[in-house]
């Protein structure tokens, strides 16, 4: 049984800040010798070339941006960025990288552009003997190696999804293959926006709530999700996604597309994003035709920026698309699946002793199961009757084509694998991780 200790926020850390030099932004150069980190969302804020100004002591640091709650692990040499940025040092028991780990999990509110130490060292610190602590950061710092992977992926994948749509299909600004042309009101079924004013069902945990920002290039995006508990009602059943439904961002950055899987969790729109339903058109093949340049275009000439900007209805049904045959839409749509599901999926099994975390290993250690937000880059993997939600039915987070146990739905905190294993965000880390006969399974 592994022991773990409880001390005070200042206890686990001292606050060095003062033995840094620190630079405005105005002397931040865009390339040089050094880099300078600040609190900024950006990893490197800057270069400089001055070596008096290097901070080389002390590594590896965490650094906290007080304004922006910001957490940055360094271990190489850098230069401080002024304003508001503060560098932690665990003590001699607690290994910087776990250190930086669990710091991800507390959830510190928002104050705006105020201060926020105050509030992070109202929090507590738990760990586990030095040799645990680099077990759980080796772990996490492949997951986070996993995620960064998969968002160069992503980036991929968008890519190479245009060239596969304009070689299968050609360039709708030409359309050399002759293909017929219809309105998406053609072949409309069923089309509605999100909901207005649903602050009030706002919750950590409940059923998804998707936004502008959820959907990308014929994908989801789910790694900044939000919950809600909304009534029973007309507008509720209204707002719901099915699958293949087709979401596009209405406003703000309008154009964005992307589809709902066939597994997927209950979730609703909000008021920027259209939901259109479709007959004898496959939602994939049309949101692939609008990341088309020129599908791209056809939607931002329709933006009324300086009036009201934004579609509205008539907009979306007067988009024409390409009508080719169905099989070959659907064609286009599998290797769609298939692209997605390769950047997305990143799994890595990795070893643990057959029943040495018999509870499901690194829940948050503060004795509850993960923080209260699904904090997963491809959040949910809510893996209902354990499928990968961008998988068709063959997709099971799984180590040598066996299952790793059928895992359960759930929502927000404790999310369970059937025969003991356990669904967790592991304190804080971006990814899922799932234990379950003794293997660990990292699915970002």
């Amino acid at each position: 049984m592994i022991t773990w200790q409880k001390i005070s926020f200042d206890d686990a850390f001292s606050d060095i800040t003062a033995k840094a030099f620190k630079i405005d932004q105005s002397e931040f150069l865009y390339s040089g010798k050094f880099p300078v980190v600040d609190q900024g969302q950006n990893f490197i804020a800057g270069y400089v070339d001055d070596e008096k100004l290097v901070w080389q002591d002390d590594l590896p640091v965490v650094i906290f941006g007080d304004h922006t709650r910001t957490l940055k692990y360094v271990d190489f040499p850098f230069v401080l960025g002024a304003d508001g940025t503060k560098v932690l040092k665990p003590n001699k028991d607690i290994l910087p990288l776990f250190a930086y780990y669990q710091l991800l999990s507390f959830d510190i509110p928002s104050a705006g552009y105020s201060r926020h130490f105050k509030f992070l060292k109202d929090f507590s610190f738990r760990y586990p003997p030095l040799p645990e602590q680099r077990r759980i950061a080796d772990l996490l710092s492949r997951a986070d190696r996993l995620r960064r992977l998969r968002r160069v992926g992503d980036t991929l994948s968008a890519s190479l999804l245009q060239s596969v749509f304009l070689e299968m299909f050609g360039d709708p600004a030409s359309n050399p293959k002759k293909w017929e042309t219809v309105t998406l009101g053609e072949k409309l079924t069923f089309i509605t926006s999100g909901s207005r004013g649903w602050a009030e069902y706002y919750t950590d945990k409940g059923d998804l709530f998707l936004r502008v920002q959820n959907v990308g290039a014929n994908q989801l995006l789910l790694d900044d999700v939000a919950y809600v508990q909304p009534p029973d009602n007309a507008e509720s059943r209204r707002t719901k996604v099915q699958p293949g439904d087709l979401l596009l961002s209405a406003t703000a950055d309008i154009g964005r597309t992307g589809v709902i899987p066939e597994i997927f969790p209950t979730a609703y729109i909000n008021q920027h994003l259209f939901l259109l339903r479709l007959k004898d058109l496959n939602p994939t093949f049309v949101a692939g035709y609008f990341c088309t340049p020129n599908g791209k275009a056809q939607i931002l000439r329709l933006d009324r920026e300086g009036v009201k900007s934004g579609l509205n209805f008539d907009d979306a049904k007067g988009l024409t698309v390409f009508n080719p045959p169905l099989p070959e839409q659907e064609q286009f749509a599998a290797v769609v699946r298939r692209a997605l599901c390769r950047a997305c999926r990143g799994i890595e099994p990795m070893r643990a002793r057959a029943g040495e975390y018999p509870s499901g290993m690194l829940r948050d250690p503060r004795g509850t199961p993960a923080p209260r937000k699904y904090i997963g880059e491809t959040v949910p993997q809510v893996f209902s009757n354990g499928q990968h939600p961008l998988h068709k039915p063959a997709g099971r987070c799984s180590r040598g084509g066996r299952a790793a146990g059928r895992v359960l739905a759930g929502a927000g905190g404790g999310v369970r694998a059937a025969g003991g294993g356990v669904i967790s965000s592991v304190v804080g880390a971006k990814f899922w991780m799932m234990i379950t006969k003794g293997v660990i399974y990292v699915c970002n």
